[in-house]
């Protein structure tokens, strides 16, 4: 419950949230976003819009295609 929450200790400082890819984690993002921003903190949303891979041993920029429900776990498990 994010409005019960003191966020307080953010105050002045860069939060950055990394919600989970589905409805419910971007809406409980927005929700701490909002409380956050209420005390003066510094809100970012962390996106994987892009990637990059090896291919014959050149770095090569790649669309980053996110699971349903994919969390921070799933996104280091992938590189």
């Amino acid at each position: 419950a994010p409005h019960m929450t003191d966020f307080s200790p953010f105050a002045g400082r860069l939060v950055i949230i990394a919600p989970d890819n589905d409805a419910a984690g971007y809406e409980y993002a927005a929700l701490v976003a909002t409380e956050l921003l209420k005390v003066g903190a510094i809100v970012k949303l962390l996106r994987f819009p892009t990637s990059h891979v090896v291919e014959d041993g050149k770095l090569v920029k790649k669309p980053y295609v996110m699971g349903e429900g994919d969390d921070m776990a799933d996104h280091q498990e992938n590189g």
